[in-house]
């Protein structure tokens, strides 16, 4: 980081994720600034030492339908004790997007949902965000958000929560939500898959 300042906003995303979704579900982790010389120069780096979450990498895109969480446990738990945590996950699933919805509406950010990895499934049916240093700004036009990186992850987040709604959840796909008709009209997911493509390209 060139400024303290700067290490600040990075330290500011973590506590917002903190306040909005709670301890519960998030890997905790205590932050502390450093000074590093190992390149000859003094150097601000921001380094954190997360918890570690034991469990089931959640990928958003092979989330298919309601059987997903029951064949996650049927790999790891006993035949009896299954329908337990599909329930238990289903509950804190349920409680994880209804916390990241509240902290759109409250805050104009949402958490980086979108990478392969940014969320696990304990082997109890607990739900964790893992990615804890990125959250995206909600924009309140119809302009498409890009990140740092030149990614539309704000888009591609809203997409994820969608699916974890629907396929994980079992819910039906709600027409009348507003956030998901903007967000997921069939015209801003073309742009939006394009803006992916040129993403990848330029790796």
């Amino acid at each position: 980081f060139d400024t303290v300042d700067a290490v600040f906003a990075e330290i500011r995303k973590y506590n917002l994720l903190l306040q909005c979704l709670g301890p519960d579900l998030i890997a905790r982790s205590e932050e502390f600034v450093v000074e590093y010389t190992g390149t000859g120069k003094s150097q601000i780096v921001l380094c954190g030492l997360q918890e570690y979450i034991d469990g089931q990498v959640l990928d958003p895109w092979r989330m298919q339908d309601a059987r997903f969480l029951s064949d996650t446990f049927q790999q790891a738990a006993l035949p009896e004790q299954v329908s337990g945590l599909v329930e238990t996950a289903k509950n804190r699933i349920a409680m994880f997007v209804h916390r990241v919805r509240s902290m759109i509406e409250k805050t104009g950010f949402i958490p980086d949902l979108a990478g392969v990895g940014n969320l696990m499934l304990t082997r109890d049916g607990q739900i964790k965000l893992v990615d804890i240093n990125n959250i995206a700004a909600f924009p309140r036009d119809n302009s498409i958000f890009i990140d740092d990186k030149g990614y539309p992850s704000c888009d591609v987040s809203i997409d994820v929560l969608w699916r974890i709604e629907t396929h994980l959840l079992g819910q039906p796909a709600k027409t009348d939500d507003p956030v998901y008709q903007r967000f997921l009209s069939p015209e801003r997911r073309q742009k939006v898959k394009a803006l992916e493509k040129e993403f990848y390209s330029a790796c």
